[in-house]
């Protein structure tokens, strides 16, 4: 059931906005049209008159507590996509200032790192990418990246100045492996299958409420699952269109990395 539930939830992500848009709303209501007509076929004796009693405030209450729980969701969602966009500048920066620092070596074999560095980028750029989007594991370390700490590492100074740059490079390469290692843990969060049923629960027990409260009006009750049907549907949107970093129309780009070592 689970497994099901995730592999809907990560073809949704992987969808176009327009494309996405028309599954989430069609689903939305439809889901809505269904509780009302099952409430309304419901409707007779002691249970229409146990509709009639629910109280609209009782209602108010649950509308209000699924925007705040939405709200929160939205909330953390877009702080992660936020934190994503910052790490790969970051590590665009790291990259690009660790290039600049090793065209200042006095020794003979200087561009080597560079070379190496480019490297990196594009094995990010055209494997690393895709594995963020597919969920896939990735190494520990990349090759490229560590033979880069390692050439720094073993390097000679031949004036003061190599030397400084030398602490230098160690520690802008740091900065790039911490801003991949950070990119990665990013990459996996993700709103839990758990907390999707919930809040799917929690949206049809308000379209039940709304469905039994305005019963006896077909009209308003039409009118109230329809809005409530785009209101949800629009949640529901917004979360799954931004909810993994890396995924989808919306996934943050390798561009800073690309510009880092294309600009030099």
């Amino acid at each position: 059931m689970l497994d099901a539930v995730e592999l809907v939830i990560d073809w949704l992500h992987k969808l176009d906005l327009v494309t996405m848009a028309v599954v989430v709303y069609g689903f939305w209501f439809a889901v809505m049209g269904l509780i009302g007509v099952i409430v309304a076929l419901r409707a007779r004796g002691p249970r229409l008159d146990a509709y009639r009693r629910i109280s609209q405030n009782l209602l108010g209450t649950l509308m209000a507590s699924f925007a705040l729980y939405t709200a929160l969701l939205i909330n953390s969602i877009w702080r992660d996509r936020s934190d994503a966009q910052h790490i790969v500048v970051q590590e665009a920066r790291a990259i690009e200032q660790s290039i600049l620092l090793s065209r200042h070596l006095s020794v003979p074999d200087r561009g080597e790192l560079e070379v190496m560095l480019r490297d990196y980028v594009q094995v990010v750029v055209v494997r690393e990418w895709p594995a963020l989007d597919e969920s896939m594991e990735l190494p520990f370390a990349v090759p490229e990246l560590r033979e880069a700490m390692e050439w720094v590492l073993a390097l000679k100074p031949a004036t003061p100045e190599d030397s400084f740059l030398r602490g230098q490079l160690v520690a802008e390469i740091g900065r790039i492996e911490q801003a991949r290692t950070r990119r990665i843990a990013i990459a996996d969060q993700e709103i839990s299958i758990v907390v999707w049923i919930t809040l799917v629960l929690s949206a049809t027990i308000v379209g039940t409420a709304v469905a039994m409260v305005h019963v006896e009006n077909k009209r308003t009750e039409a009118l109230t699952l329809t809005l409530l049907s785009i209101l949800i549907g629009s949640a529901f949107w917004v979360l799954l269109s931004h909810d993994q970093p890396f995924v989808g129309t919306l996934s943050v780009s390798p561009k800073p990395l690309i510009a880092a070592v294309n600009a030099l």
